[in-house]
C-alpha cells in the first residue's frame, strides 16, 4: 500500500487500499471518543489524579496541600450523571481533624474557585516541614497549604527528602501510612478501669529521657489507651508502646501491654497512717531513682519515672495490738515508765521494689524494719 501527502493543487486520486486505510482510522477515532464526556476510561478511573475545586479562599500554587470536602457533583438528580463520570472533590484549606489521610497534592497552580487535577495517591513532590531528620512519614497540618508536617506516622510516606530540618523539598508516596500506627505514651492519671487509661501524652526519648512531644498527641481529643489484659491502676508516668486499634475508631483506642517491672529503687517522698493501725501501719508515697555515680550516694530521680503509693511487708500485721513486724509488742511502747512509738520509713529512704499482681492491678511492696523512738517518763 502506497501513502503520501498530497501537494497543494496536485489532484487527488486515492487508491483503494488507501482510502480503506484512511476509512478505517477515522472509524477507529470515532469509536475511541464517542463515550468522552459520558464514560472516562479505563485508565483514568484507576490512576492517582482526580479533579478538585480550590475553595480554600484564594489562589494556589503548584504542589501546594488541599483537604478533601464533598465532591463537586451528588449523585442526586440531573447531576447524578456526572457524578458518574468523574471522580471530583471540592479541596478547601486543611485541617487535622477533618483530613488526616484525607488530602490532595494539587498538579497545577489554581486560582480561587478553579477547577484543575491534583494527586491524591501514589508518587509526587511536596514541601514538607522536618522537625526530625529521621521522621519517614509526613500529615497535614492544620491551616498550612504549603507544607506537610513531618512524623513517625502519616499517611504520606517520606521516600526521599533534602537533608536538614526545616521545609524541605520531598517525595512523598500518599496512601502508604504503615498498617501499624505506634506512638510512646506517658499515663498521667490513676485510673483503668476495665484497662482504659484516659489521661496520657505522647513523649519521646530525647537525650537519654522521656519528654513531651512538640505537637504531638493528647488525650481526650486523640483518644484513650487500653491495656489488652485490662490491667488497672498501672502507675501513673508509667511510659508504655501503645499500637492504634485499627478495627475501632470512636472512641479512637491506642492499645498496650503492661509488664511490671521485677524491681526498680526508689526514694520515699510521704507516708500517710492508716487508720485504725494506731499509727502503726503506713502507706508510703514514692518516686522512682537511678544510679548515676560509683558508690554510695550517685542516686538520682528517673525523668518521668513510675510514682506511686508502696506498702511495707514488715507493717503487714501491724495493729493497735499485739506484736509488731519488727517483734517489739504494742504494750511495752507505752507504759508507767516510757512512751515511745514505731516510726515510719523517714522521707529520702532509698529502698528496693518489687511489684506484686492483684488481679488486674499492681502494688509496690518493700520490706524495712521500722526503728522505734521515744522518751522516758519521769
Amino acid at each position: 500500500m502506497s501513502m503520501r501527502k498530497v501537494k497543494p493543487g496536485e489532484p487527488f486520486v486515492a487508491p483503494a487500499a488507501t482510502w480503506n486505510a484512511f476509512i478505517d482510522a477515522a472509524q477507529d477515532f470515532q469509536n475511541r471518543t464517542a463515550d468522552i464526556g459520558r464514560q472516562p476510561t479505563t485508565g483514568f478511573r484507576s490512576s492517582g489524579i482526580v479533579t478538585v475545586k480550590n475553595e480554600s479562599g484564594g489562589a494556589r500554587k503548584q504542589f501546594e496541600i488541599l483537604g478533601l470536602d464533598d465532591p463537586i457533583f451528588l449523585p442526586t438528580g440531573a447531576a447524578e450523571q456526572q457524578f458518574k463520570n468523574a471522580v471530583t472533590f471540592r479541596a478547601v484549606m486543611p485541617s487535622i481533624d477533618e483530613h488526616e489521610g484525607k488530602f490532595v497534592i494539587l498538579s497545577e497552580p489554581l486560582a480561587a474557585n478553579a477547577i484543575g487535577k491534583a494527586c491524591i495517591s501514589g508518587v509526587c513532590q511536596v514541601r514538607v516541614n522536618v522537625t526530625n531528620a529521621d521522621h519517614e512519614f509526613a500529615e497535614v497540618s492544620d491551616a498550612k497549604a504549603d507544607v506537610l508536617e513531618s512524623g513517625d506516622t502519616g499517611s504520606a510516606q517520606i521516600l526521599w527528602k533534602e537533608a536538614g530540618t526545616g521545609k524541605k523539598w520531598a517525595i512523598v508516596h500518599l496512601g502508604a501510612q504503615a498498617s501499624t500506627v505506634a506512638i510512646y505514651a506517658r499515663i498521667t492519671a490513676a485510673g483503668g478501669d476495665g484497662g482504659v487509661y484516659t489521661s496520657w501524652r505522647e513523649v519521646e526519648l530525647t537525650n537519654g529521657s522521656w519528654v513531651t512531644k512538640q505537637g504531638g498527641l493528647a488525650s481526650p481529643s486523640d483518644g484513650q489507651l487500653r491495656e489488652i489484659n485490662a490491667a488497672k491502676n498501672v502507675p501513673v508516668n508509667t511510659i508504655v508502646h501503645a499500637f492504634k486499634n485499627l478495627a475501632e475508631a470512636d472512641p479512637v483506642e491506642w492499645l498496650f501491654q503492661f509488664t511490671a517491672a521485677t524491681a526498680i529503687f526508689g526514694r520515699i517522698t510521704s507516708s500517710t497512717p492508716v487508720p485504725g493501725s494506731g499509727d502503726n501501719k503506713f502507706v508510703y508515697q514514692f518516686r522512682q531513682i537511678a544510679k548515676t555515680a560509683a558508690g554510695y550516694g550517685g542516686w538520682s530521680d528517673v525523668g518521668g519515672g513510675i510514682t506511686g503509693n508502696a506498702y511495707n511487708l514488715i507493717e503487714d500485721q501491724n495493729t493497735a495490738y499485739g506484736t509488731l513486724g519488727n517483734g517489739v509488742k504494742v504494750e511495752h511502747l507505752d507504759t508507767d515508765t516510757a512512751e515511745f512509738k514505731l516510726q515510719p520509713v523517714p522521707i529520702g529512704t532509698r529502698l528496693q521494689l518489687f511489684p506484686v499482681a492483684r488481679g488486674n492491678e499492681t502494688e509496690w511492696w518493700f520490706s524495712y524494719e521500722n526503728g522505734v523512738t521515744g522518751v522516758c517518763k519521769e
